[in-house]
């Protein structure tokens, strides 16, 4: 023990202790600066509303339940925020949700299903192969929606 704190005590004093991390970063306007920055990968915008592996809409989405009235919270590159106006017991929010859906899309509660997340706030909702909408005026009346 007394080693130990020996030890500590002299790396301490000469200064042997490990760097910390921020003394690790690269100073900007330099070589490995540019070196850095030439091997990062690309950012890549992603969007809530895509293809799933079969082809067919997939919008992702969370879920909050239990609010007054159904309506868009939000978009971000995560979901799709929608408050659910139907508690979150015996399925009832995720009929509401799918409801509320087909609404905003001008579309049938019937052209629609949960593809995951039954039981969490994390859903994906995906439209029937059937239905004649674009990902792009998909996205673009969910917008609509989370303007008004």
């Amino acid at each position: 023990m007394a080693l130990f704190s020996r030890r500590l005590a002299v790396s301490r004093i000469w200064g042997l202790h490990a760097m910390p991390k921020s003394s690790l970063k690269v100073p900007k306007g330099t070589a490995a600066a540019a070196m850095a920055s030439a091997t990062a990968p690309p950012t890549s915008k992603t969007s809530p509303v895509g293809l799933n592996k079969n082809g067919c809409i997939a919008i992702q989405i969370h879920a909050k339940p239990g609010a007054k009235i159904s309506s868009l919270a939000g978009l971000s590159d995560d979901g799709v925020a929608v408050h659910i106006g139907a508690p979150a017991r015996d399925g009832e929010a995720n009929a509401e949700l799918l409801r509320f859906l087909g609404d905003v899309l001008g579309i049938r509660k019937s052209m629609l299903s949960l593809d995951k997340g039954s039981k969490s706030r994390s859903k994906v909702a995906v439209l029937d192969s059937c239905v004649s909408l674009s990902a792009d005026s998909v996205m673009e009346r969910l917008r609509d929606a989370a303007v008004e």
